[in-house]
């Protein structure tokens, strides 16, 4: 599987046994490959005393691809567009898809994918274009509601569409903001089992790699050496040292807008 790890506020420090180590920032991603095998780590990291939010979504690798070696790559907060109605009252961050005639698509996870975060203004309605073909599901992290037809999505809601439609469309009828992401995929047209982590199409895969993973064996051979850095709590100077090298690689608007 592959998992995707969005960051709404706070930071969140990672470590895997195949060297990666990184800290998301908010609005940052992390698109992390299990493939054959991986064990990671991953703890909150208070930023400014911003609380800790993010959303982490699991996706199913085909079954062709499962046993790809582990990878780990980031998108930067300021690596996607953020695209605004003319009126001002829908906005979009498109981590990947075309939302209000802006396109962004990069090869994230191993197959294609929408990523949109809206943030809708009281009584505005939004309008996004989806594959039919693909599932869709939208999840409401505000603490406003959102209607979409006649269904008035709560907050901290997760809902999902049905096959077939071209278009989703909602208003928010409320009195404040409501932010949510909306996220799309094609089907695999595969069964999905799952022991914990574990991920696969059959029990036989999986009691395979559950040993595996028990003798630190095959993929899981590094477990006879690696012990994570953040054991005993993520080191401050590790936290130091991720803020200052993204004080560098930011770009000069930004650098200045976060000092």
């Amino acid at each position: 599987m592959e998992t995707i790890t969005y960051m709404l506020s706070g930071g969140m420090a990672h470590e895997d046994f195949t060297g990666s180590q990184g800290l998301l920032f908010p609005g940052d991603l992390q698109f992390m490959t299990a493939g054959r095998g991986i064990v990671h780590a991953e703890m909150p990291v208070n930023l400014d005393n911003q609380t800790v939010k993010g959303i982490q979504l699991w996706v199913d690798l085909p079954q062709d691809l499962k046993d790809i070696d582990p990878e780990y790559r980031d998108l930067r907060a300021w690596e996607y567009p953020t695209a605004t109605s003319e009126d001002g009252q829908i906005q979009v961050k498109i981590i990947s898809g075309r939302a209000l005639g802006i396109e962004h698509r990069r090869p994230l996870v191993k197959i294609p994918l929408d990523y949109y975060h809206y943030t809708v203004q009281p009584q505005a309605k939004f309008s996004q274009e989806v594959d039919p073909e693909w599932s869709y599901f939208l999840y409401n992290f505000s603490d406003g509601t959102i209607d979409i037809e006649s269904q008035t999505i709560k907050p901290h809601t997760n809902v999902f569409f049905n096959d077939g439609g071209d278009v989703i469309e909602g208003t928010n009828n409320g009195n404040e903001p409501v932010e949510f992401v909306l996220v799309g995929g094609p089907k695999l047209n595969q069964k999905v089992l799952h022991y914990g982590t574990f991920i696969g199409t059959s029990n036989a895969y999986i009691t395979e790699k559950v040993a595996d993973f028990e003798n630190k064996d095959n993929a899981f051979a590094p477990l006879h050496h690696w012990r994570s850095a953040f054991s005993d709590g993520v080191p401050p100077q590790f936290i130091a040292d991720q803020v200052a090298a993204r004080q560098q690689r930011m770009p000069v608007s930004q650098t200045a807008e976060a000092r």
